[in-house]
């Protein structure tokens, strides 16, 4: 599990016990969506002309909702490391991620946190919200 994740270069299983849920690495290489085109529709003329076509795309912002697993040997370290998450990572909103299948960073706004699900006092699951405001920007 070391190794596999990284919250803003701070390997996520040593430091606070956090893996990827399984489907959180499609979110993250879904691609983001392009922008409106611009375009004009005028009642002189049928239908809609877009202007400049594809050599205008551009890239939109993305929403994204990440599952992680937390787990940790005792209730003690549990609440340590999720408050050491939460005062790390998610105080700040900005925070990055990058994993050992991809070679990008993404670099993500925080929104908001589910309420931890499964959760028996050494483990449980929760998802992140975040908006990742440039997909272009993960060099």
């Amino acid at each position: 599990m070391k190794n596999t994740l990284y919250f803003n270069g701070i390997d996520a299983f040593e430091k606070y016990g956090i893996i990827l849920a399984e489907g959180a690495i499609s979110a993250l290489i879904c691609p983001a969506p392009n922008k409106a085109y611009v375009s004009i529709n005028s009642r002189l003329a049928d239908g809609r002309k877009y202007i400049g076509g594809a050599s205008y795309s551009r890239v939109d912002e993305r929403t994204l909702s990440l599952q992680f697993f937390i787990r940790a040997k005792d209730r003690k370290t549990m609440f340590a490391n999720l408050e050491g998450f939460a005062n790390d990572i998610l105080k700040n909103g900005e925070f990055s991620i990058k994993t050992k299948y991809t070679t990008d960073t993404y670099r993500l706004i925080y929104k908001s946190c589910t309420q931890m699900q499964d959760f028996n006092g050494t483990s449980g699951k929760f998802t992140l919200s975040c908006i990742e405001p440039d997909p272009t920007n993960r060099k």
